[in-house]
């Protein structure tokens, strides 16, 4: 049995892995595989692994410290491209497709083929589910949504919501991440929080996790007293990336809190680069077992 109070310390990283298009894909999986080797992470929550190429190059970095893996099959690679890998034994409770993907009007178009949606998966001796979602990129960088896309990205967190009302059913803890393509400061993120009761675990933050060019992170993020100022300078970004807590007896606390993954690294192939356009997140809860 797990003891009164468990430790856990959670990664969530949407690994821009989109094969053809995405540069670099294999040898910057085998270096994320091998910095995550070097943290204390027990719990990683990866978005975009699109195929079984690339979760094979992961589970064979990980998978001697991260014994359990929880994914739901499909053609190519996992569905959704949703991962989980856990040092702590899990089960997939379930994959729970978006009733609404994309259209083909826009770019939005590639939900329908990765057939993205939602990962339930339950921990075998802990009442916790971890969640992990990535929810239809919004094909406008303004980051409003309005139009077509606004319907989309409803019913998704419509979706969402009706997950985590089953969760509660069933008596369970949840931990929610992944890249939900809505910014903190948007109508859907306080609904999200307000319908769900949610804790954001990176609450104090405001800087993007996505930015496309992503050079001017740099400097943003070690100037954390002018986040309000300068974040507007990075175009394109959004803080998209989020963990949540679902938890109505307050049994999870969180410990610490940081951002991973926000400087390049030398690939086995000589070549420098970051390991993605998105920022990792990382935390570390304590986790009171109910009696």
């Amino acid at each position: 049995m797990i003891n009164s109070a468990t430790q856990l310390s959670m990664i969530s990283f949407n690994t821009l892995g989109v094969p053809v298009i995405s540069t670099n894909l294999s040898e910057r999986y085998v270096a994320l595989a091998d910095a995550i080797n070097n943290t204390d992470a027990n719990v990683l929550a990866f978005q975009e692994v699109h195929t079984y190429i690339h979760l094979h190059i992961l589970k064979r970095v990980l998978q001697k410290q991260f014994p359990y893996l929880c994914y739901k099959k499909f053609i190519y690679g996992p569905q959704g491209g949703l991962v989980i890998f856990s040092k702590l034994p899990l089960e997939l409770e379930s994959f729970n497709r978006f009733s609404k993907r994309g259209t083909f009007k826009n770019s939005t178009f590639y939900g329908k083929f990765i057939m993205n949606g939602i990962l339930i998966c339950r921990f075998k001796d802990l009442p916790l589910a971890i969640i992990n979602t990535y929810l239809t990129t919004n094909p406008n960088k303004t980051w409003d949504s309005e139009g077509i896309f606004k319907t989309i990205q409803e019913s998704q967190i419509t979706d969402l919501n009706t997950t985590l009302e089953d969760i509660k059913s069933k008596q369970l803890m949840a931990i929610v991440a992944g890249d939900f393509n809505f910014l903190k400061t948007s109508e859907q993120y306080n609904r999200f929080i307000k319908v769900n009761k949610a804790k954001d675990v990176f609450a104090n933050f405001s800087l993007p996790t996505y930015l496309k060019g992503r050079k001017s992170l740099k400097f943003l993020w070690r100037v954390k007293f002018i986040d309000k100022f300068f974040v507007f300078n990075a175009k394109e970004s959004g803080r998209v990336d989020y963990m949540f807590i679902i938890d109505s007896n307050n049994n999870i606390a969180i410990k610490d809190t940081k951002h991973l993954f926000d400087e390049k690294v030398t690939l086995f192939n000589g070549k420098d680069s970051y390991l993605s356009d998105h920022l990792g997140l990382y935390a570390k809860l304590e986790i009171k077992n109910p009696l």
